[in-house]
């Protein structure tokens, strides 16, 4: 089952399955099978992060998960191969994402109207307080069931 399955599975966000299975990882619980980015995989990466392609967008291309993009473009950024572009948020932008949230908007309706990305406008929110994440205390028999879905290849 993949991340998003499981996470609909227990009630959870897609987000909390991802930690698990780190966690999972760290304790030597569980393996992932990743693929190796080849040279040519990277430098096109990096020439679509360039022009200003979202993660997204990129995944698609790739035929992988955003989350694969987000690592890998962690990964680049460590070694100096990829920058960000980050742009402060002016008082005004961020009164106006304020309002459109109140006003009952969805974060993809904001990050369209801003034209950036819906994880742009959740992490922002969550800066200002408007989001808070719910954590979950996973059961030992949850926790062997995420490791036994991730094991099977799901």
């Amino acid at each position: 089952k993949t991340n998003k399955e499981i996470a609909l599975e227990y009630g959870v966000s897609k987000d909390a399955i991802n930690n698990q299975s780190y966690i999972l990882m760290q304790r030597g619980l569980l393996t992932t099978r990743q693929k190796r980015w080849t040279d040519e995989e990277t430098q096109r990466l990096i020439k679509m992060k360039g022009e200003g392609k979202t993660n997204k967008e990129i995944a698609l291309e790739y035929g992988v998960s955003k989350d694969a993009i987000n690592n890998q473009s962690y990964i680049l950024m460590q070694r100096g191969l990829l920058t960000t572009r980050q742009k402060r948020w002016t008082e005004e932008e961020t009164q106006q994402v304020q309002k459109m949230k109140g006003e009952g908007k969805t974060n993809k309706e904001i990050a369209s109207e801003l034209k950036v990305s819906a994880d742009v406008i959740s992490t922002k929110l969550k800066q200002c307080g408007f989001l808070t994440t719910r954590r979950k205390i996973w059961t030992e028999e949850e926790t062997q069931q995420v490791q036994k879905m991730k094991g099977e290849g799901k």
